[in-house]
């Protein structure tokens, strides 16, 4: 057992046993907004994200029926339709690295985080929901506060907010222009109109996107690039044997 910088006592679980008996122990709760009651009941200052609802911070039947709404987004199918247009953007920043390195005359240096891990993640979330590619750098912003957070609630909470009015403009916009475009957001707001999604659950649904969708791919990119330049072994062991990949990813 630990506590929090908030004094909020928090317990440990680091044995695969142990976690797998949590996970599927009813009386463990994702509930975001529950747990953060519990937490304010107990000490003062703890944030735990509350201001944002989505299908990892609540329970079933809410979760259930958040799941439903894009499960059939993400189906082999779609997700295996969606390969050429990765393809196409993965190529594109790949021939990018390659003219920022031939602009160098005497070293051919190139930012891999900067230039390819975090925009190709990203990109490939603003083409599943139909975003502004353009304003990357705006959803780069608010997942880092959102995310690190860094003691910093005022900072956290202005991210929320300025993510929430972004997402529900964008929104409006369609709507009034009859606009209903083939992707996720259009799906999301057709739920809305059947009474099956709130705004704030539209919010949480696309921040959810946002973040999981490139923070965890961008430290995967940037993480196994460094590991296998600090072991050139198994760099060359992977070279010499491409159908390697998939294992290697997975470690």
């Amino acid at each position: 057992m630990l506590h929090s910088d908030g004094g909020l006592r928090l317990w440990i679980i680091p044995r695969y046993a142990d976690v797998r008996a949590a996970l599927f122990d009813r009386r463990f709760a994702q509930d975001v907004r529950r747990a953060q009651a519990l937490a304010d009941s107990r000490v003062e200052g703890v944030n735990l994200g509350s201001e944002i609802t989505h299908m990892l911070s609540s329970d079933p039947p809410d979760h259930t029926r958040l799941r439903r709404v894009v499960q059939a987004a993400f189906s082999r199918k779609r997700v295996e339709a969606m390969r050429p247009m990765i393809e196409r953007i993965t190529l594109e920043l790949l021939d990018g690295l390659d003219a920022a390195a031939a602009h160098h005359t005497t070293t051919a240096t190139v930012d891999l985080v900067r230039d390819f891990a975090f925009p190709l993640p990203i990109l490939v979330v603003c083409e599943l929901l139909g975003f502004p590619p353009e304003d990357r750098d705006l959803y780069r912003k608010w997942s880092t506060a959102i995310v690190t957070q860094e003691g910093d609630h005022a900072a956290f909470r202005q991210a929320v907010q300025e993510m929430g009015s972004y997402v529900l403009a964008i929104a409006d916009r369609r709507i009034r222009r009859n606009d209903r475009p083939a992707d996720l957001l259009t799906e999301l707001l057709v739920a809305r109109e059947r009474g099956e999604l709130t705004d704030d659950e539209i919010v949480g649904m696309v921040a959810l996107l946002l973040i999981g969708g490139h923070e965890t791919t961008l430290n995967l990119l940037g993480t196994s690039c460094l590991a296998l330049l600090r072991d050139p072994g198994q760099a060359a062991w992977l070279r010499a044997d491409l159908t390697r990949m998939p294992g290697a990813v997975e470690e």
